[in-house]
This record gives structure tokens, sequence and C-alpha cells, in this order.
């Protein structure tokens, strides 16, 4: 692969590797298998890197090369291929993170990135199974396997290791949200939950150890007893940090749940199972959730509020600091920096505005601090100047797509700002007048 595959554009050898089928048959099967040896595991995800790298828009086989990648992207939607996979980056994440270690976990995220920049099949009336959705699905998996949680993890620690991964992680987080608009994704709200049926009254003894016991022997319902720990039942491939514990898990270790009475039974954080009590010898049923396109937005809308609050800042200064580097002073690059300043910015104004509507509507007059951390590395004296000639220069080279790109980003950061200013907080108006005067500093460079 890396001597025949990496010097031509058509990729005959990956392509063949998707008509034998070797990925769903034999690659996958032994990540799982092997995911505790690092010896093993480093090369297979090597090789899943390589065969699913973004195919050139110049490649002569265009078509050939997007089946191929969109059937590989549908294998590691197989059960516990992505478990597997992070199993492995929990393993890496509990030691120190060495070179080796670390050039590892920079390769899994880049595969992730890989995966999530396949686009879907178009919808095929003559297929007996519709794979127009595979990126709805493996959205959902990423959920459900921790995944996003993963993203903002490693986002909030780029100030300290400023790397190529900044890069794939920024690109990951573009690719995700690209199809969505910043707007309306705001302004999706999940829907309730029915709640299950209360078990049966039953009749017999009421002390705890007979319950117990009738539990036991799926004749009763569940009691929960104070400090007993409620484990969700181990999956091959997981992780004890990444789905071990049913809920509230998250990269720095598992958080123990108790149940405190009997009637409150602990679900799942993916609302996939809830613990009932089940006749003796059936196995516990899975609700499946239906990947809608509804669904879908309210999973990416979750991982928009937890990422603005805990990753964008962290993210950005990161990939400012890349995007100074010659090497990575990229158009590419950049576009990715600039959509991410206009997204994040555009759902922040309007998640605001929809906060401040419930508050005049529930008559409530006190306001929380603006979250300022998106103007504070976008605004930073230095980069701004930076930030505006960069633009001023893809007029001059006519490159519209990045200058569109770069206004719309200027353009939501000043509108932004503007809130910030007519904000009820004193410290957002602080943080606003203090960001004014380095906007003002650079005004004749932003009338030209």
């Amino acid at each position: 692969l890396r001597r025949r595959d990496a010097s031509t554009e058509e990729r005959k050898y990956s392509i063949q590797i998707a008509k034998w089928k070797t990925l769903n048959n034999h690659l996958l099967p032994l990540l799982g298998t092997y995911r505790h040896d690092l010896g093993m595991v480093t090369p297979l995800i090597k090789i899943c890197y390589m065969i699913t790298k973004p195919v050139e828009d110049s490649s002569p086989n265009l078509l050939e090369q997007q089946r191929m990648l969109q059937s590989f992207k549908e294998a590691f939607l197989g059960k516990d291929v992505i478990a597997s996979i992070m199993s492995v980056t929990g393993n890496l994440l509990e030691g120190e993170l060495g070179d080796e270690n670390y050039g590892l976990l920079r390769l899994i995220i880049a595969l992730f990135r890989n995966l999530t920049m396949i686009p879907d099949p178009p919808p095929s009336s003559n297929s007996a199974t519709d794979n127009s959705n595979i990126q709805s699905r493996l959205i959902h998996i990423y959920e459900n396997e921790f995944v996003l949680d993963l993203v903002i993890s490693l986002s909030k620690r780029t100030l300290e290791d400023v790397s190529e991964l900044t890069l794939h992680l920024a690109t990951l987080v573009h690719f995700l949200l690209k199809p969505e608009d910043a707007v309306d994704l705001s302004s999706i709200t999940p829907t309730a939950q029915k709640k299950p049926p209360p078990p049966p009254p039953t009749t017999t003894s009421t002390s705890s150890r007979g319950k117990r016991r009738l539990v036991a022997r799926g004749l009763g319902p569940a009691v929960a007893t104070p400090g007993v720990l409620v484990r969700a039942p181990r999956r091959r491939g997981r992780h004890p940090n990444f789905g071990g514990v049913l809920i509230n898990t998250s990269l720095s270790g598992t958080k123990e749940i108790r149940q405190q009475s009997a009637s409150q039974f602990v679900k799942e954080k993916t609302a996939l199972t809830s613990i009932v009590a089940k006749p003796r010898g059936r196995r516990e049923k899975q609700v499946v959730i239906s990947h809608t396109p509804r669904r879908t937005r309210v999973v990416l809308r979750g991982f928009c509020e937890k990422f603005l609050e805990e990753g964008f800042d962290a993210l950005i200064s990161s990939s400012q600091t890349q995007i100074m580097s010659k090497d990575n002073d990229k158009d590419e690059n950049w576009f990715i920096y600039l959509w991410s300043v206009r997204f994040f910015s555009q759902f922040l104004l309007s998640a605001q505005r929809a906060k401040r509507e419930i508050l005049m509507l529930s008559g409530s007059r006190s306001a929380s601090p603006f979250p300022a951390a998106l103007l504070a590395s976008s605004l930073q004296l230095t980069w701004f100047d930076k930030f505006l000639k960069t633009v001023e220069n893809y007029r001059l080279v006519k490159n519209y797509t990045n200058l569109e790109m770069g206004v719309g980003a200027l353009s939501q950061m000043l509108a932004v700002l503007v809130t910030m200013t007519f904000h009820g907080s004193p410290e957002s108006q602080r943080v606003a007048k203090k960001l004014q005067s380095e906007v003002f500093y650079e005004t004749s460079l932003v009338l030209e």
C-alpha cells in the first residue's frame, strides 16, 4: 500500500482489498481479538487509515474509489468495531503518552476523520436496503461509544500538545457538522420519551431478601439495594472507561452510579436499554431507536453545546498556532478555521437569542455572563491582524471561496461582539469593551 497506492491516484490495491472484503472478513476481526496487543493493533490501524484516505478530485476512477470508501465505511459500522478501537484508545490514555502511543492516538483520530469525510451513497430505488444514511448511523455509534466525548477531551489537551492532532480534530468537527445549518441546529429540541410502565405489584414477602430471591427466579420486580453498584453488561471490545458503567462515563474515569430506591431504575445514557426484571432464561432486549435525521441533529446539537463550553477555545487557539507555521499555512486549513468560527458564532448567537426569549417570557431579569470564549482567541490583537491580512490576500488572488468564508466569519464575530456589548451582565460588557479596543485598532484594515 505504501509503495504502490501512495504513488498513484488510482489506488488499485485498496480497490482490490474492497472487492475481496479483506477488511470485513480478516482485518476488523483481528482488531477485536488483539485489541490489547499494541504490536498487532498499530499496523492494523495504519492499514485502516491508509485505505480510508480521502479520494483526490483529479483521480481518473473517482466514482470507483468513492464506492470503495463507502464499503469500507459501512464495514466500520459492524458490531463492536468502533468499541474495539475505543478500547485501544482507553488503554492509551490510561498511561503516559509517549511518542509511540501519541502517534497511534493521532492515527486513530485520523481514521475517525477519514470515516467522517466519506460521503453517503445516493439512495437507490433498486437496492433492497437503504444505505443512504450511513453518516447518521456513524454519528450514533460515535455517541454511543463516546467518540464525541473523546473529541472534546482531546480538544482541551491540545493547548499543551500542539501537533498534527489539532488539525485532525478540527477537520473531524468540520465534517461532522458541515451538512447542518447552525441556526436550525440550535433550535432543535429533543422529544420527550415515553416512560416505561411501572412493574406489576406483588403480594409476596415485603422483606428485601425475599424480593431479591424472587427477582433471581424471575418472579418479581427488581429491588435496589442502597450502596450496590449497578453496571451495564460488558460488551466485547468495550473499555471500562467507555461504557462499562451505564451513564456518566468520562475520559478521566468511571463515575459510580448507585440506586437510591426501587422506583428509580437506572437507564443507559443512550436510552437503548432499561433495567427491568426479566423472566429467567430470557436475554435483555434492546429497544432500537431509528436513526432519523431529527434524532441525529439532536445528538449534534448536544455535541455543539458541550464543545462550545469545554473545547472550542482550546482547539481554535491550537489551530491558530498550527496555521501560523509554514507547513500548515494552506488554503484548506484556513477554510476549516474560518468555517468553524462562522458556524459556532451563528450557533451561539441563535442559542443566546432563544435563551433571552425564554427569560423574557418567564419575567426573569438576571443575565448570566455571555460565553466570551468564542472570541477570546479569534480577536487577539496579533492573530486578528494576521486574520485580516489573510482575508485581504484571498481577495487579491481571487480565491473567492475562502474570501466569502472569511468575510462571513468576520461578520459573525462582530455580531457576537455587538451582542456582548448590549448584554445585561457587567462582566460581559467589560470583556466586550476590551475586545472593541483591539478591533478598532485595526479599523483601517477592516474597512479596506
